[in-house]
């Protein structure tokens, strides 16, 4: 496998974190290609000495201290010498990890790399966002386990298996087992307490075309990781061949996934010599201190003094020349974020919504000893007006909430219709 720039929130890592599963066949091994159902010491010990050459030396955002790793590993010590399986060892791994308070760092089974490869997960089917109270869901996936539980956007897991889920590993599991979840449901509040059986289901979306009138069209984007040009590409024809005014990109539950993919939608949408914002790499950063003997976080200055600036794909096809939207949530990750900043900060558009995610670092995938994978951030990302996403996200011009269902009223599309001036009051 080869590195793979990627701008996912780790938004695939998060869908699948609570969704990981064994295949039938099982997990193989680099050395024997044999399944790998049980980890002994000796193998998960060539694991983390790998893992932490990467930590300790190669990742890189400013500010945070990577040289902490052994520290904060050593906080896991009892679960990784409990952990027997690929999922129990991962567990621990991803809750030392997180104590970076980073997003796009993200500790991968064998089977949740193979997912990502197929698209087929298993787990409950939702795409999860952890906040204080435990994880809320942003989407439910249409034939999943929490589909036909009726769990909705907008939920709150607060418990599973008697815990609160402190990361968004934390509900995983094998095909096939069950778990104990609490929800604190969006609509009224109340509590109520489910078995679900964790299932395999299909995160993959196509884009789609919504016609709100004749002048006015809603293009959802559902992944920049599973990304149909070829689709998105036809339905920008229609947009442009009917004459549309308006164009809302909808943006919403979008983790991210690759920059060649952002870009592209770009090249449709914005203009050719729009410059959107930075990525700040290492060595840009050792430059900037060494020129100017300014701080590694003068994110705004360092922007400036970047020369490489993020652009759109040139293509062939003219971009779309009306007025431009974007749509985001809670779920609104990386790649997504900075497209609706660029939307805000670069074409004048109104972004309606909620606030996204604020997890937008560039990030490498490398495998590891035994299939598994680690996606480790290298480069923060800065919009052209100094605005550092990571940690802050998106702030809606107008707010709108997300519907719990596709059979739910869209707050935001009463919003795109009335919606005149991106300085517009909110609310």
């Amino acid at each position: 496998m080869n590195r793979r720039l990627s701008l996912s929130l780790a938004a695939f890592a998060a869908l699948t974190a609570v969704s990981f599963a064994q295949f039938t066949s099982g997990p193989t091994s680099k050395k024997t290609d044999a399944p790998l159902t049980v980890l002994t010491k000796e193998q998960r010990e060539e694991v983390l000495t790998e893992l932490n050459g990467i930590v300790t030396k190669v990742a890189f955002v400013p500010g945070v201290e990577f040289a902490k790793w052994p520290e904060y590993l050593a906080t896991q010590k009892d679960l990784l010498d409990k952990a027997t399986t690929p999922n129990e060892f991962a567990r621990a791994v991803n809750s030392a990890l997180a104590r970076f308070g980073a997003s796009h760092i993200v500790f991968s089974t064998p089977e949740a790399v193979a997912q990502q490869r197929t698209g087929n997960v298993v787990g409950l089917g939702i795409a999860p966002e952890l906040v204080p109270e435990g994880l809320k869901i942003n989407d439910v996936f249409e034939g999943s386990a929490a589909f036909e539980a009726g769990l909705e956007a907008g939920d709150i897991i607060i418990e599973g298996n008697g815990k609160k889920p402190d990361n968004v590993t934390a509900l995983r599991g094998e095909e096939g087992t069950k778990i104990k979840i609490k929800v604190k449901k969006a609509k009224d509040g109340s509590i109520k307490e489910l078995t679900i059986t964790r299932r395999a289901f299909s995160i993959f979306q196509k884009e789609e075309l919504k016609w709100l009138n004749a002048d006015t069209a809603i293009l959802k984007i559902p992944s920049f990781m599973q990304y149909d040009r070829g689709r998105v590409e036809s339905l920008m024809k229609e947009v442009k061949d009917k004459n549309a005014k308006t164009l809302a990109v909808d943006l919403r539950s979008n983790g991210g996934g690759y920059v060649f993919n952002l870009q592209h939608l770009m090249g449709l949408t914005m203009s050719k010599d729009d410059k959107i914002g930075v990525f700040i790499t290492r060595s840009i950063v050792d430059s900037y201190i060494a020129k100017t003997k300014g701080e590694a976080t003068d994110f705004k200055k360092i922007a400036d003094f970047a020369q490489n600036k993020l652009a759109p794909l040139k293509t062939t096809a003219e971009p779309f020349s009306g007025r431009l939207m974007c749509l985001i949530n809670g779920g609104t990750g990386s790649a997504s974020e900075i497209f609706a900043a660029g939307v805000q900060d670069t074409t004048g558009g109104v972004v309606i919504g909620t606030r996204s995610a604020g997890a937008v670092l560039g990030s490498l995938m490398r495998p590891l000893k035994y299939n598994f994978q680690i996606q480790y951030p290298f480069q923060d990302y800065v919009t052209i007006k100094g605005v550092r996403l990571e940690g802050n996200g998106v702030e809606p011009n107008l707010i709108a909430g997300t519907p719990r269902s596709k059979a739910d009223p869209d707050p935001a599309v009463d919003k795109i219709l009335k919606s005149t001036t991106p300085t517009e009051k909110k609310g």
